[in-house]
């Protein structure tokens, strides 16, 4: 029985290892400086658990392409609030899609003016920002990605006289070296507190 008990545990420790590798728990996070483009995206206002901004996405997916006839590929998540310091039913976030220029090029005024009668549409401006990337495999790289990517965030900013702004989470870009999707991740080091807290009261 103790070899066979020890046996079961020995395949649980590897298929656990073996997912943690796949979905590159162990992945070496790298924070950078760079210039964050201009971000123009559509989104919902959701108070609550980061957890549940999932759920707002899927709806804003179904809804808009009947909305506006186009289906937008990049998802934002824009975390106003530390979660290590609100209670999650204090949480705040901008969770939409980002309106890339082919897509405003296919959207004539009306569709423009009837994206914006049903939904918020706001630009974050350029800046020089924290950066970092995570490999996209799956579903749960939404989770294991800011578990790894926040806390390196957090040590580079506290050697810093900077205060942390809103983080910023960009999902399912596509790499250009390898066309592989990813999760990318920027902090403004210039945008202050009001430019969120501006979109958030509007």
């Amino acid at each position: 029985m103790f070899k066979i008990l020890m046996a079961i545990l020995a395949i649980i420790v590897i298929l656990v290892i073996g997912t943690l590798t796949y979905f590159d728990w162990f992945h070496s996070v790298v924070v950078i400086k760079k210039e964050m483009p201009a971000l123009t995206f559509v989104y919902k206002k959701h108070q609550g658990s980061f957890k549940e901004v999932g759920k707002v996405m899927e709806e804003l997916n179904k809804e808009l392409p009947l909305l506006i006839g186009i289906n937008l590929q990049r998802g934002i998540g824009v975390y106003l609030d530390n979660p290590n310091q609100k209670s999650e039913s204090e949480l705040r976030s901008l969770v939409g899609f980002i309106i890339e220029d082919l897509d405003l090029q296919k959207m004539d005024q009306v569709k423009m003016d009837q994206l914006k009668s049903k939904f918020k549409v706001a630009t974050i401006p350029a800046s020089l920002s924290y950066y970092s990337q995570f490999p996209f495999k799956g579903v749960i790289s939404y989770m294991i990605a800011p578990l790894k990517v926040w806390p390196k965030f957090a040590t580079e900013i506290a050697q810093t006289s900077m205060k942390p702004s809103a983080g910023i989470e960009i999902y399912d870009t596509k790499d250009k070296a390898n066309n592989e999707k990813k999760i990318e991740f920027y902090m403004s080091t210039v945008l202050g507190e009001k430019l969120f807290e501006d979109l958030w009261r509007e």
